[in-house]
C-alpha cells in the first residue's frame, strides 16, 4: 500500500511530485502485488491546510490569493482515504487510484466557501502569486511555521491536485466545514510541530530496526529517514497462509490516520509471527 499524490510525473520540476513518481515506479518493479492511492487535498480531523485556511479568514482582515485562484483541486476526506487503504490491503490485483472527493473547487470557490460558512469578514484579494507567498512567509514568522513553499504554490497553481476520474470519498468538504464551522480555525496547526510527533506514535508499531537491502535498497525515503520505515512484517491470516506486508509510515500528518487504521486491521486480523 502507498499513498501518493495526484498527477505524479518523473519529468516534473517540483520535486514532490517527480519522486512520487519514483517511488510508485520503483514499488511496481518489485513484483509485489500492491495499490497505490493517489490523494489530492487532504481533510477531517488533526486537518491543517483548511484549519489555517479558516484561521487566517478568522483572523487577519485580508486574504491573499496566489493569482485568479481559478485553479481546481479535489478534497478527499482523510477517513475516507482511510477506509479505501484499508479495504485494499489484503488482495493481489495491482490498482493505481485517484483517491479524490466527491467535490471540485477553484481554488477562490474554497477559500469563499470556507469564508461563508465560519462567518469571516476578511476581504479576499487575487493578488501577484509571488507578492501573496511573501506575505505568507511573513506569516510563517510570526506563527514560527512553514505555511506554503514555493514548489506548493506552484503545484497547485498548476493543477497537480486536480484530475478528471470519479469520486472516491463520498463527504463532501463543504458539508464537513458546515458541520464543524465552529471548530475549524479556532486556532493555528503548525505542520512543523505535527509531522514528528506523529511519525512517533507509528513507528513503534513496527519493527525498529533500520534497513536498506532487500526491497529498500536504492528507494527514496528508505528507512534511513526514519525509524521503521519500510519495514517487512510477517503476519499469519486466519487460513493459516504467512503474508508479507510493507508498513510506510508518511510524513504528511493526516496520513497518520491511514497508517494507524491499516495497523489496527493488520492487529484485529493477523497474528504476528515474526518481524525482520
Amino acid at each position: 500500500m502507498h499513498i501518493s499524490i495526484t498527477n505524479p510525473d518523473r519529468e516534473s520540476d517540483l520535486p514532490y511530485f517527480s519522486g512520487k513518481a519514483e517511488m510508485e515506479e520503483h514499488l511496481k518493479q518489485t513484483g509485489l502485488s500492491h495499490a497505490i492511492l493517489r490523494p489530492a487535498v487532504l481533510f477531517g480531523k488533526e486537518d491543517i491546510l483548511i484549519n489555517n485556511i479558516a484561521w487566517a479568514l478568522r483572523h487577519l482582515p485580508l486574504f491573499g490569493i496566489y493569482g485568479d485562484g481559478r485553479y481546481r483541486l479535489q478534497p478527499i476526506h482523510v477517513d475516507d482515504l482511510a477506509a479505501a487503504a484499508v479495504a485494499r490491503i489484503i488482495g493481489e490485483i495491482n490498482e493505481t487510484i485517484d483517491a479524490i472527493g466527491p467535490e471540485t473547487f477553484y481554488y477562490r470557490d474554497m477559500v469563499g466557501m470556507i469564508a461563508r460558512a465560519i462567518g469571516s469578514r476578511a476581504l479576499i484579494v487575487a493578488m501577484p502569486p509571488m507578492l501573496a507567498y511573501q506575505g505568507v512567509r511573513v506569516l510563517g514568522w510570526i506563527v514560527g511555521d512553514v505555511i506554503n513553499t514555493r514548489d506548493e504554490v506552484r503545484g497547485l497553481m498548476q493543477e497537480r491536485l486536480y484530475v478528471e476520474s470519479l469520486p472516491l470519498g463520498t463527504t463532501k468538504l463543504s458539508d464537513w466545514v458546515r458541520t464543524f464551522h465552529l471548530d475549524i480555525g479556532s486556532r493555528y496547526t503548525s505542520e512543523l510541530r505535527a509531522v514528528s510527533p506523529r511519525i512517533e506514535k507509528v513507528t513503534p508499531l513496527v519493527h525498529i530496526r533500520s534497513r536498506n537491502d532487500g526491497m529498500q535498497k536504492g528507494m527514496p525515503g528508505a528507512s534511513r529517514t526514519y525509524r521503521g520505515h519500510g519495514e517487512k512484517y510477517l503476519g499469519e491470516n486466519f487460513d493459516g497462509k504467512i503474508a508479507e506486508f510493507i508498513l510506510v509510515p508518511t510524513t504528511h500528518p493526516a496520513s497518520s490516520t491511514v497508517i494507524s487504521n491499516a495497523i489496527k486491521f493488520l492487529n484485529g486480523s493477523f497474528e504476528c509471527v515474526e518481524k525482520s
